[in-house]
């Protein structure tokens, strides 16, 4: 799984105050380091999330109509989630504080570690921001079939999450 290689790594190099977590395939902006390092300076913020936009090139319909819902996601749900609620840890493209990764017992071993993380480090009284203003441009799923396994992965593994933040002990509300 996903959550136990980035455990793994990140015992490995245990001595940062920070550490990002990428796709393979994220276009990052040159200024993705240098612009979300200094959100940090509040010391309740667990992660900055770069912004999602999907990749301009991508030639496919279904990926271009796609890119049109993803930035409305990101304009108006995150935008006010990002003000008014908890915003989640999408699981690419942020950078992660080291200590409340450690405080937190790392990412839990599960489908959907990004979401039952961003849990836990709320629990413990941490938030994690999103910087619209430093964009991912990353693929989108190019064709329908891909895009449904994506939407059931979503969609199916909550279960999985509310069971996880019981093991950890802590009330989910």
């Amino acid at each position: 799984m996903k959550a136990g290689n980035i455990n793994n790594a990140l015992k490995q190099i245990d001595s940062f105050e920070y550490f990002s977590i990428s796709d393979a395939d994220s276009i990052l902006p040159k200024s993705y380091i240098t612009g979300l390092l200094p959100y940090f300076k509040d010391k309740q913020i667990a992660f900055m999330q770069a912004r999602q936009e999907s990749n301009p090139e991508q030639k496919s319909t279904f990926a271009q109509h796609l890119g049109y819902q993803v930035s409305l996601h990101c304009d108006y749900y995150m935008k006010t989630k990002n003000r008014y609620g908890h915003m989640m840890f999408y699981g690419h493209a942020a950078i992660l504080r080291t200590d409340v990764y450690h405080e937190a017992g790392g990412f839990p071993e599960i489908a959907t570690e990004d979401r039952a993380y961003s849990m836990l480090i709320r629990a413990k009284g941490y938030v994690g921001k999103n910087a619209s203003e430093h964009p991912d441009h990353s693929p989108i799923q190019s064709r329908i079939p891909r895009y449904h396994n994506f939407i059931f992965y979503q969609q199916i593994f909550p279960i999985e999450q509310k069971n996880a933040c019981k093991t950890r002990r802590f009330a989910l509300s």
